[in-house]
């Protein structure tokens, strides 16, 4: 989302998806308090919620005594973190209408046929909030590739731009000793540029750095599909 100045009038904390070429865990926090899941199968999303219950494979050292010292849980029935850390009922949580429900939704639908174009598709839908506009935007999008076989790159799809339905993704493979990425730095014109010579602004150049200029190619190729 987009950074804000001044004061807001909520809250809120910290999910994140990990994975690697072998393993993926969800990591959910509240406050300094967190609970961490290793995915072993299906489908998982995240999205302004806690989707972490009763299978914790890690969490922090104190997180059920301070949900038994605060009443949220008796320390009998087992424990459920996005039940106790929750201020909202969990179990509506999870059918109402909501961006994780229905990145669910999306996700099971093409559940064991996944591939990085679906990918795309769902970080570009609108209608399940997903892809959010207005005041609260989505300002980037990414897409991994992480094959099993190690002999074979990770390959990670950056839109680096707002709105991902007219964003372009951008593949990136790390490597050692990256170069700076100078297609995202603006031409200079020396002693020629407008601004410096007399009389002033007889004409005006093109500023737009080459990956900005490729962008726009892509977006004429898009809007005409």
């Amino acid at each position: 989302g987009n950074c804000s100045e001044g004061r807001m009038v909520f809250s809120y904390h910290n999910s994140f998806l990990i994975a690697d070429r072998k393993e993926a865990w969800i990591l959910e926090t509240a406050g300094k308090y967190w609970a961490a899941e290793k995915v072993q199968e299906g489908i998982r999303n995240i999205s302004n919620q806690l989707s972490i219950t009763t299978k914790i494979d890690r969490e922090h050292p104190d997180m059920r005594n301070y949900a038994k010292r605060k009443g949220w849980w008796d320390g009998k029935k087992e424990f459920d973190f996005a039940a106790a850390y929750s201020y909202l009922d969990t179990a509506k949580m999870m059918i109402s209408p909501g961006r994780y429900c229905e990145g669910y939704k999306l996700l099971n639908k093409h559940k064991g046929n996944i591939t990085f174009e679906t990918m795309m598709d769902i970080l570009r839908d609108k209608p399940s909030g997903i892809n959010m506009e207005g005041e609260f935007l989505t300002t980037a999008s990414m897409v991994s590739i992480l094959p099993q076989d190690s002999s074979l790159p990770c390959i990670h799809f950056f839109t680096g731009t707002p709105d991902p339905e007219r964003s372009v993704f951008k593949p990136f493979i790390f490597v050692p000793n990256i170069p700076q990425l100078l297609d995202t730095s603006s031409p200079t014109f020396g002693h020629e540029d407008p601004v410096k010579k007399k009389p002033r602004f007889q004409f005006k150049p093109d500023r737009r750095h080459p990956l900005y200029q490729k962008h726009q190619q892509a977006l004429e190729v898009i809007d005409k599909k």
